[in-house]
């Protein structure tokens, strides 16, 4: 409940606010807003740190465990190339099922940096936006409700639904190419109980996004 009241719905309501106020735009609002994201982010992850102290079980219980770097590299790996394919496998499928409803242009304008300012915004922006989704809702919200329900799979969908659910302000197109990202995570956060390289390659996904 926690996370959802303090993460996810509040996730949620910026979504739905933003089809009725831009929050990324070229008109010198970046620095702002990816500054504002930062905070935000940082905030989440102290409130997501006092919960696994809270808890009193150990780090490793919610995917936190000794780094392995060749391990957790090729994890990462998987995650990002994973995300990359199977985005334009779903691109090709929803334009040949759908066309008439294939974004042709950005239905949601990010903006990009242009000062070294923005630069720097941007990447404090992804490292802990990128790692604040992944601890609060792998890290948290499924190692909960995997131990409140004893399932494995029904969490999984649930949690890569809520995480699509919160990008309603990219379109339709976003939200289920979104969807099959939180599958490929809870797929690899099941097999290797790792959190950190899904951080990782969160991380790297949002900077190529924002930086391209």
């Amino acid at each position: 409940m926690a996370v959802l009241g303090v993460y996810a719905i509040p996730a949620i309501m910026r979504s739905l606010l933003s089809f009725a106020v831009s929050t990324h735009s070229r008109e010198g609002k970046f620095f702002l807003t990816e500054a504002s994201g930062f905070v935000h982010s940082s905030s989440v992850i102290a409130f997501g740190l006092f919960m696994l102290w809270r808890s009193g079980e150990t780090a490793a219980a919610f995917g936190l465990v000794r780094p392995r770097l060749w391990k957790d590299l090729g994890i990462a790996a998987a995650a990002y190339l994973g995300r990359y394919i199977t985005s334009y496998a779903y691109a090709y499928a929803f334009y040949f099922v759908a066309p008439e409803l294939y974004p042709r242009r950005s239905m949601y304008d990010f903006g990009h940096p242009t000062t070294q300012a923005d630069y720097v915004a941007t990447f404090l922006h992804a490292l802990c936006n990128g790692t604040a989704e992944e601890l609060m809702l792998w890290g948290l919200l499924y190692t909960r409700l995997n131990l409140l329900t004893d399932a494995r799979f029904a969490p999984a969908i649930g949690i890569a639904a809520l995480f699509a659910s919160y990008h309603l302000y990219q379109g339709p197109y976003a939200v289920g190419s979104v969807f099959l990202t939180g599958l490929l995570h809870a797929a690899l956060f099941l097999k290797f109980r790792r959190l950190a390289p899904l951080m990782l390659a969160h991380v790297l996904w949002d900077m190529v996004l924002l930086w391209r």
